[in-house]
């Protein structure tokens, strides 16, 4: 079946398209989300109610723009509401939160040096936990912008932050990121 015929079943709440649709995106849906929340649990349960959500709402998907992004712009939301969620029940990051938003103006730019390319051999594993070791204001940013491709304007509406900010944090996620590329340099 083609992808529109695929939809157009979903539609008609056919359980044999939604399962394929479903084989077809869960792994890609599990990487993304395993991407801002460390716990593979957690983040299938995300997965999880994401789809639920994609076959519900699939009426409105008016074919507009990739239907691989629009489900992914689900997923990616679901897990933003999730980690906002935890954040609430951890002060620790309420408070780096709301530090980084008043004290915005203490950061400095970004110099060209923080922009150098450095790739040891990492593996995926290695990139992953590397990501997952940012502080989450960090992490959320980086995989929005770097990996999910959202412009700083996307990030900023998604996360209720200031353009500025994201590429704050952004910046902040690169530097941490290179001190960690650096010490598996001098390991290695």
């Amino acid at each position: 079946m083609q992808e529109i015929e695929l939809i157009n079943e979903c539609k008609k709440y056919n359980p044999l398209a939604q399962k394929i649709i479903y084989k077809k995106y869960y792994s890609l849906f599990l990487r993304i989300s395993i991407r801002y929340v460390s716990d593979t649990e957690d983040a299938k349960d995300i997965v999880q109610d994401a789809f639920l959500k994609i076959f519900s709402n699939i009426n409105s998907f008016k074919s507009e723009g990739s239907f691989e992004g629009w489900m992914k712009r689900i997923v990616v939301n679901d897990t933003l509401t999730f980690v906002k969620k935890k954040s609430k029940n951890n002060t620790e990051s309420i408070s780096e939160f709301s530090d980084i938003e008043s004290n915005i103006n203490n950061f400095k730019e970004e110099t060209e040096d923080d922009q150098e390319d450095i790739h040891p051999k990492f593996t995926e594993e290695e990139l992953l936990a590397a990501i997952h070791s940012l502080p989450e204001i960090y992490k959320i940013v980086f995989n929005l912008i770097c990996i999910e491709h959202y412009s700083h304007k996307e990030a900023s509406a998604l996360l209720n932050i200031s353009e500025e900010n994201s590429r704050i944090r952004l910046m902040k996620a690169r530097q941490k990121l290179k001190k960690i590329v650096m010490a598996k340099m001098v390991k290695v």
